[in-house]
């Protein structure tokens, strides 16, 4: 009976982040499209040719993503970045308690700096893994929202997720369906060891200042610490 309940524990915890996260990229896909263009404008025109860069700022890459495709345009790559969430997030959520516990982390003798190592070790672990898995699907992400009017010739003819891992897999083979797995995995692994963490840590710390009702008010204060302490960390 117990195995079977943790098992279960594991599946809800796996599939409660994957859907909260792949949810949330309904709306920050847009802002996904509009990063990778900008961080990828500098390789879409020859400098040597004088053209000017495609987009001015964020803001004007939005307005011409939007007017030149549309709102398919827009969410290109949805349907890549929703699966990325579930695999990534997914994992790194939904193994960190399992693994937390493993370590001993919600033992109540251990100390306030402990059970802060031990969250950091296991977000590092669980965010690893997660960025692993989910890289080759990053990957086609970047490169289907990369695609459009203005991509030039490093617009990559995929028809979708699966076109796209398809043709990844006969062109490059293994090797290039994990392209950039390293970076992947030393970002998330950074994020995600940031994230949990902190928040756990953030909790703790705004229910003893007594400011703050327990349940949603402290899930929320902890969250935007958490938030900044992930963007500072990965900002480089």
């Amino acid at each position: 009976m117990t195995a079977d309940k943790n098992e279960r524990s594991l599946f809800t915890n796996f599939a409660v982040a994957a859907t909260a996260t792949s949810g949330a990229c309904v709306f920050t896909n847009p802002m996904e499209v509009v990063k990778t263009r900008m961080q990828m404008q500098g390789e879409l025109t020859s400098r040597k040719s004088g053209t000017p860069l495609a987009y001015r700022n964020a803001l004007h890459c939005f307005y011409r993503t939007t007017v030149d495709e549309g709102l398919r345009g827009i969410q290109r790559g949805l349907l890549a970045g929703m699966t990325y969430q579930v695999v990534m997030n997914g994992t790194r959520l939904g193994l960190f308690h399992p693994i937390s516990n493993a370590f001993g982390a919600q033992d109540p003798g251990k100390s306030e700096a402990a059970v802060f190592g031990l969250n950091l070790l296991t977000g590092a672990i669980t965010g690893g893994l997660g960025g692993f898995l989910g890289s080759p699907l990053f990957l086609v992400k970047a490169r289907l929202q990369n695609s459009g009017n203005v991509a030039g010739r490093y617009s990559y003819n995929y028809q979708g997720l699966g076109d796209g891992l398809r043709q990844v897999m006969q062109q490059e083979g293994v090797r290039g369906l994990f392209r950039g797995a390293e970076g992947a995995v030393l970002r998330v692994m950074v994020g995600g060891s940031t994230q949990i963490s902190t928040y756990e840590s953030s909790k703790v710390l705004v229910k003893a200042t007594g400011l703050v009702s327990e349940g949603v008010p402290t899930h929320l204060a902890a969250s935007l610490i958490s938030g900044l302490c992930v963007t500072t960390a990965m900002n480089p």
